[in-house]
């Protein structure tokens, strides 16, 4: 009985024995691995090292023979939307700085009745009262010379005065009183609205708007040629209205107010 319980003591020594040395061959192992990463990992540092001091810190050396490309003469080689029509490409090959159009595809093919149409003419705008105003760019010379001077009158009225050299001589009296009158009253325009211009012979007359605070006094402005210059005999309007409150009467129509700057 003795000896068998030595043959068991004996066996769980073995049996400890190869449990202990397993574990040490895993422990061993398990360092290996480690050793092999911390190696691979200097070598990798060691290639990339060595690499970039041979190309000299990773930096491109200028080509010589490159040539600078400056603003006027890049091309454009994106576009700015699908919506583009036309597209401008500057020349290079020739550097002459001209640009050739290219048409592209239109963005609404079977639709182009939809696109605005660029004509290019100057668009007046218009009074709510006295209609389309002068335009200067689209006037004759003649009519220029009318709104010249009609502009210079009531230039003059905005400044809490009377020009006497753009009134004709046989009125300058009439039209001194009137705006004499109301200038001391404070009946004062702040701004003015000068419509189209009509001219018969040597006489010009023209729809007129001015604008003050609180009110607004709309009529007509008749003028004459003496001399080579227009100068202003009669101005039919109330400048009394400029000291009332200006209110619109009426209903609201949208298709009335089409160029117009309300004030």
């Amino acid at each position: 009985m003795r000896s068998l319980w030595n043959y068991d003591c004996i066996l769980m020594a073995c049996i400890r024995s190869v449990h202990r040395t397993e574990k040490a061959r895993d422990d061993i192992i398990r360092l290996m691995k480690k050793a092999a990463l911390v190696i691979a990992c200097c070598c990798t540092v060691l290639v990339l090292s060595c690499t970039k001091e041979k190309d000299g810190g990773g930096e491109k050396t200028p080509v010589e023979n490159e040539t600078p490309v400056s603003e006027s003469t890049r091309r454009v080689t994106e576009k700015p939307s699908e919506t583009m029509t036309m597209e401008l490409v500057e020349a290079e090959s020739t550097g002459s700085g001209k640009a050739e159009e290219r048409q592209t595809k239109p963005p609404l093919p079977g639709k182009e009745f939809l696109l605005a149409r660029q004509t290019g003419e100057f668009v007046a705008g218009e009074d709510l009262v006295i209609g389309k105003l002068h335009n200067v760019s689209a006037g004759t010379e003649e009519e220029n010379r009318v709104f010249s001077g009609i502009e210079r009158f009531l230039q003059s009225l905005t400044e809490g005065t009377l020009a006497e050299d753009a009134a004709a001589p046989e009125a300058l009296a009439d039209l001194k009183r009137l705006a004499g009158y109301h200038i001391e009253r404070g009946n004062i325009p702040e701004d003015f609205r000068i419509g189209e211009i009509f001219i018969e012979g040597s006489s010009g007359r023209a729809d007129v708007r001015l604008l003050g605070q609180p009110g607004r006094a709309a009529g007509e402005i008749y003028c004459i040629e003496e001399n080579g210059t227009w100068l202003i005999t009669d101005m039919q309007v109330d400048l009394a209205e400029l000291g009332h409150s200006y209110e619109i009467e009426g209903p609201y129509e949208p298709n009335v107010y089409r160029c117009i700057h309300q004030y």
